[in-house]
């Protein structure tokens, strides 16, 4: 059985599924951010750097250039140096070795420690208003209103704020800053499903370069033009999507594991005795760990799917809810008034427990696709 006609059986095996598209949360919001000068074709370059930590060298003679209009995801497995690599990009921490930024160039970093640095006396407006303080009320108010917030919203103190909350107002003061190269670290911690559409969108309005790191493979579909594989301190570039990536992984992988033709086949010792399938083809033992690695993935992925369903279902009621605290008249006593609270605070809690399940599975994902990607290129 020909490498092709393994490919065409696997094309026709997809073409047969069923593309489910969950509704979404929020209605579209189209971001009017301010126009920082263009920069140059080469926006960011790292070369032969090096960066240890002690004795633990993460990366040796490195070399890397953004150009113009990258859209770039780091993906790799936990420990393989991503964020290590985006704080190089955002010049927080030493390293030996040359960065070199382009023309115009304006950089923007983002990571958690930014929820920090909110003042928690502000209110929010007061809180976009330190970064931008020319722009008038109105702008910032709708800028907050892209982010989830309405209304007298726009008066809490940064103090009462959850840490999602306080995670969209960071983001609104991110990109109300001009800007061309954005690097972020996990933005969509703390995230809810309404607010993670909202950051793919205020991405997808960004005209600058970006490169970023998440667990959330929507996100990384919706916004990545061009993947970066980091493994044990090298970095592999790949143009294009994130589907376009995975699908060339398992093609190297499938073309890794076609068996040796008589002309090529390998002296008998060279490998340990390979396993015959049902239909007598015999399969590496490679390749039985890949297929094993491939199921595994995509078990992971459809539990995912099924807990994003839940969230944006739990998401939506509680917004009800929240709406009716707000109108205290459609209650028809304190009776009603408490069963709902507890409604609310049991789809919280129900709510908080899926977002770690959510987590949990999607590192287990990451690093499924590590260990693929370690199998194909070993």
């Amino acid at each position: 059985m020909d490498l092709e006609y393994v490919l065409t059986m696997e094309i026709k095996q997809l073409d047969k599924v069923d593309i489910i598209k969950l509704p979404r949360a929020t209605k579209k919001v189209n971001y009017s951010f301010p126009k920082p000068p263009r920069s140059g074709s080469e926006v960011i370059s790292l070369i032969d750097v090096r960066k240890s930590y002690g004795d633990n060298v993460v990366y040796q003679d490195l070399n890397l250039t953004l150009s113009r209009g990258d859209r770039v995801a780091l993906v790799g497995p936990n420990g393989a140096g991503k964020t290590t690599l985006l704080k190089i990009l955002a010049d927080v921490i030493s390293f030996e070795g040359e960065r070199k930024t382009g023309h115009n160039v304006i950089t923007k970093y983002y990571a958690q420690h930014v929820l920090e640095l909110l003042d928690p006396t502000h209110t929010l407006l007061e809180e976009l208003r330190r970064v931008v303080p020319s722009e008038p009320d109105q702008n910032l108010r709708n800028t907050l209103g892209g982010f989830l917030f309405v209304g007298d919203d726009v008066d809490k103190r940064i103090s009462v704020l959850s840490g999602g909350e306080k995670a969209r107002v960071a983001l609104a003061k991110l990109l109300l800053q001009p800007s061309n190269l954005l690097l972020m670290d996990e933005p969509t911690n703390h995230l809810d499903i309404a607010s993670r559409e909202v950051l793919a969108d205020a991405l997808g309005d960004y005209r600058g370069t970006i490169c970023f790191i998440t667990h959330d493979r929507t996100l990384i579909r919706q916004v990545a033009n061009k993947i970066i594989e980091v493994d044990g301190g090298r970095i592999s570039v790949f143009p294009g999507d994130y589907d376009g990536y995975l699908y060339r992984k398992q093609t190297e992988s499938s073309r890794a594991t076609v068996p040796a033709t008589p002309d090529t086949e390998l002296p008998k010792d060279s490998h340990p005795t390979p396993t015959p399938s049902r239909n007598g083809r015999y399969i590496s033992p490679e390749e039985r760990q890949s297929r094993s690695l491939r199921s595994e993935a995509r078990r992971l992925a459809k539990q995912i799917d099924k807990i994003n369903a839940s969230l944006a279902e739990r998401e939506a009621r509680i917004a009800e809810f929240e709406e009716m605290f707000s109108n205290p008249e459609r209650f028809a006593d304190s009776e009603q008034i408490a069963s709902t609270a507890e409604q609310y605070e049991a789809l919280k809690g129900e709510t908080e427990t899926l977002w770690e399940e959510w987590e949990r599975l999607s590192m287990e994902a990451e690093t499924i696709d590590g260990k693929l990607a370690t199998l194909n290129t070993g």
